[in-house]
Parts: structure tokens; sequence; C-alpha cells
């Protein structure tokens, strides 16, 4: 599909309603529209190498300021935008900050419309008005943060903060009426049940080599079995964050031993048995939000354990590409490398000294999140426009899949040197946003839940 990138400017004596240049016009054109907003209207061709628009036309379509646009023409409509919602919740109803700490984060998401085109803005349930059919959207502009009524969007980029959010049923009603009723295409769709997620990796040969041995709701014998072939064991909840309620099993010797993180910092406890030493943590078995995963000997750093993040997005092609990598580093005395258990980020360079080693390992990186990205898109409903990905490396060299997230943190961007990969990722979001408004207006029945 072809995109022109080309700016929008208001005329208040045009003479018509839209001026569109010579190599975009054509004769059956009779209607604008802007969202799901449209308006019959006078069209004329131009010499000029911009879209010209008269206040009137600008009213009447909702559009709250002239912008760099990718004109769609379907049929006798030309759609100018696209309008981008992003769908978020924790709203404050101030200007400064409308969507608390989140606000820095969304406005560079907004602001990276002055390369891309298209007009995004933030949203909630509470600022739709099904009766109008329009949205109170919140905007970034060099002025600050904006609010205006436009029409319902092209296409919904969900970022709603967490699975409680999502699991709400103003989200998933929103979800549903947009998608059923306006034809309006949602990308990220939900959280990933992370076993799930597991279970659907290990059934494809393109990925279950990636994958640690992981059990379900484990067993005291399934757990000591476990540790017989891997010394040390894993236990953590299917659909946790930020490394809460993980626990590290080892067996030494004639010792067992758990770790894990409480209040007042690293806890280890020591037994005989198995059955001893997790007799104050029987929540931990048969657990059915809970799994036993396989110990990797995972490459170190100063003798703090090292995994990786790598982020994926689709592009405007529609193509899965690498758009950011970065090593964690364990913190002193801590069993994850989170960075609230004091975790650090640490560019590759400086965990592989030898150069080509570390391309070999990057590039391992890169297929194994590539293939995964392809195997999700694939296997899963909905629309997939990035991925993150926890990835541990062995001393063999060997790639393993800890985790993917379909709403990946950004506290890996905080890093300098990832600055370039923070705004790739941005743009990404945006342009793929573009690309489905397109490909939606083309073909609206490809649209289902």
């Amino acid at each position: 599909m072809k995109k022109t990138l080309i700016r929008l400017v208001v005329v208040e004596q045009l003479g018509c309603d839209l001026s569109v240049p010579a190599s975009l016009y054509k004769d059956s054109l009779k209607q604008a529209a802007f969202g799901t907003m449209t308006a019959p209207c006078l069209i004329q061709s131009s010499e000029r190498e911009e879209i010209q628009i008269s206040a009137e036309l600008m009213t009447k379509l909702q559009i709250p300021f002239a912008h760099m646009m990718h004109p769609i023409i379907v049929n006798e409509t030309i759609h100018l935008g696209p309008l981008i919602g992003v769908l978020s919740a924790g709203f404050t109803g101030s200007l400064l900050r409308p969507i608390g700490k989140r606000s820095l984060h969304l406005a560079k998401l907004l602001s990276t419309a002055s390369i891309t085109g298209g007009l995004p803005f933030i949203f909630g349930t509470h600022h739709i008005n099904w009766e109008t059919g329009t949205i109170n959207g919140y905007f970034y502009e060099e002025s600050g943060w904006t609010q205006h009524e436009i029409p319902l969007p092209n296409v919904v980029y969900n970022r709603l903060p967490n699975r409680k959010t999502e699991g709400l049923a103003p989200f998933k009603f929103i979800k549903e009426k947009m998608m059923t009723d306006y034809g309006i295409p949602f990308f990220n769709p939900d959280f990933f049940n992370k076993w799930e997620i597991h279970e659907l990796l290990k059934l494809n040969e393109q990925t279950a080599y990636l994958l640690p041995y992981t059990v379900e709701s484990p067993s005291c014998e399934q757990i000591k079995k476990l540790l017989l072939l891997h010394q040390t064991v894993y236990l953590k909840p299917k659909n946790g964050s930020l490394g809460r309620g993980i626990y590290t099993l080892s067996f030494k010797g004639s010792m067992y031993t758990l770790t894990y993180k409480g209040e007042k910092g690293l806890h280890v406890q020591e037994k005989e048995t198995l059955e001893d030493l997790l007799s104050e943590f029987e929540y931990l078995l048969t657990n059915p939000s809970y799994i036993a995963q396989q110990g990797i000997s995972l490459i170190k750093k100063e003798k703090r354990c090292v995994d990786f993040r790598v982020h994926t997005n689709k592009d405007g092609d529609n193509q899965w590409v690498l758009t950011a990598l970065a090593a964690k580093v364990a913190g002193p005395n801590s069993i994850t490398t989170h960075l609230d258990y004091g975790g650090e980020i640490e560019a590759t360079a400086k965990i592989f000294t030898n150069p080509s080693y570390k391309k070999e390992i990057e590039n391992k990186l890169k297929d194994a999140a590539i293939s995964i990205s392809h195997v999700l898109e694939q296997e899963l409903n909905g629309l997939i426009g990035e991925l993150g990905f926890d990835f541990g490396v062995d001393y063999q060299g060997n790639v393993w899949l800890f985790e993917a997230n379909s709403k990946p943190g950004r506290s890996i961007f905080s890093h300098p040197a990832l600055r370039k990969a923070d705004q790739q990722t941005r743009k990404l979001s945006l342009e793929y946003a573009i690309y489905l408004s397109g490909y939606y207006l083309n073909t609206p029945e490809g649209i289902s839940i």
C-alpha cells in the first residue's frame, strides 16, 4: 500500500472545500473523512504539494489542528489523518500531567508524530460520548497538553497499564463496540497468560528449543526431580511482574536452600529435606498460579547474573524488526535482574569484551526474538504491534526464553545508549498504526475480535 506524507494547511478563502495535489486527485472524490466523521464536499486538484482545507470543512470534520497527514483514498472518500487513539487509564484531570507519572512517556509517544505524521491522542473510557460518536481526547502540542473533541479514531493502540485494569468491564466494552460497530482495529489487545504462551511456543519447532523445562502447579516430587537434573529451580507466579513472588530452590550436597526477596532484603533458608524447607511455603506447591522452571547457569558479570531484554516492533510495512537489545545485570545479593531489586541496565559491549562473540550472541538473540514474534502473531488472536522478551544466555552460548510480554516495560530506555532505540520503538508504534488504518479502511471486513 502506497503511503504519502503531506502537510494539511487551513485556508480561509479557498474557493472549494478541499484542494489536493494532482498526484492524489481523482474525479470520483466526493467526500472527506477524519476518523469516523465524514462530510460531503467539493474537492479540486491543485499544483501545490500540500492539502488545503477550508476552515468550515475543518470544523465539520472536527480536525483539531493542521498537521502532517497520510491521506488514504477509498472509493469516493479521501481520509485525512489517520486519527490514532491511544487507550489508557489513570487520568488525573490535570492538563499539566493528565495521566500522572506516565504523562512524560506518552508525551514522547505523541510528539513522535512530527516524524511519522498522523494525529495520535490519549483517551480513557470516560472521555467517549457514544451518542455523538466523539472523544474528548488529549493531544500533545509544542505548548504542552491540550484537549479537543474529535471523532472516534481510525485505529486504537492499547496502552492500558496493567492486567487488572484491562479486565474491567468498561474496557472490554470499548474494545468490542469499536471493533464490531465501527470497524476500528485494536492492536496489542491483551496482556499475555504466561503459561499459555509457554505451551504455545513449546508446540512449535521454531521456538521449542528456547524454553527451559517448566512444570505447572508443581508438586514436591516434581521439584525434587527437577533439582536432581538441574541443581537449581525457580518457582514463580505465572502472571507476575517486576520480579515479585520469585523463589530460588537449590540442592547441593545434602542441603536444600530456598532464597527469596522479603520486605527486609534477601532471605535464605536451609533444610535437609525439601518437605521441611517448604513446610512454611505450602502455597507454592500444586498452586495453579505458580510454575517451577529449570534453572539456567547464566553468564555473569562480576559474579552477578546477566540476562537480556529484547524488543521487537511491527513497522509501517507490517514487518517484524528488532528495535532494542540491552543487558540487565542483577543487583548485589539479588535473585533477579529487575531494577526494583537493584538491577542495572548495561549495553552489550559492557558484557562481551570479544567483539565477534558479542555479535554472535546478539544475532542469536535477534533471531530468537523475531522467530517468537512470528509464531505468536500466527497463533494468537488479535493484532500485535510490539513485544518484549527476557532472554538468558548460558556459558555454552545457548539462548533461553524466560518471558514474553505483550506490553513491555520501558525501564531499559533509561540508559543513555538506548535513546535512539527508545525513539525507534515509539516511531514504529505510530507507523504500524498508520499501516493498520490504511489496511482496514480498504478491507473493513477483515476486522475480528
